[in-house]
């Protein structure tokens, strides 16, 4: 049987952890702000600003349940329904059925910065893959 003080040191550790899991699962993200995104498509690249709010975030700092309903309402005029959605620690995927495509994106979170690759299967077969990296610039 173990010692009074490995039970205390064991009690003290799985609480650390606790504590540290907590704190992580609390942390979006993505923060608010100005961000910049440079996507590459067929070697193609394009770069874009957007002012990301609580609400433009909503899918990458979602949990599980949160960020698919962001992601459902975010397409529900466009015909594509959300198959799939994962929300880990600092990861995202999802996975989209639209009228004339099938969708699958895979994001990386940094809170300052992320990176992604979504794969678009087109109804002819044709594949399109595009990688993508964004950095938060600072405020609006």
């Amino acid at each position: 049987m173990k010692s009074s003080r490995e039970f205390v040191r064991a009690a003290a550790l799985f609480c650390l952890i606790a504590q540290v899991l907590v704190v992580a699962q609390a942390a979006d993200r993505m923060a608010t702000g100005q961000w910049e995104l440079a996507t590459t498509t067929k070697g193609e690249t394009q770069v874009m600003k957007f002012c990301a709010d609580p609400a433009t975030l909503a899918i990458a700092n979602g949990d599980a349940r949160s960020g698919r309903e962001a992601l459902v309402k975010l397409h529900a005029a466009s015909g594509c329904k959300v198959t799939d959605f994962k929300a880990d620690a600092a990861m995202v995927s999802y996975s989209l059925a639209c009228p004339d495509r099938t969708v699958q994106a895979s994001e990386t979170y940094t809170g300052a910065a992320y990176e992604g690759v979504l794969r678009t299967k087109l109804a002819s077969g044709a594949l399109d893959v595009s990688n993508y990296k964004g950095r938060r610039l600072g405020p609006c």
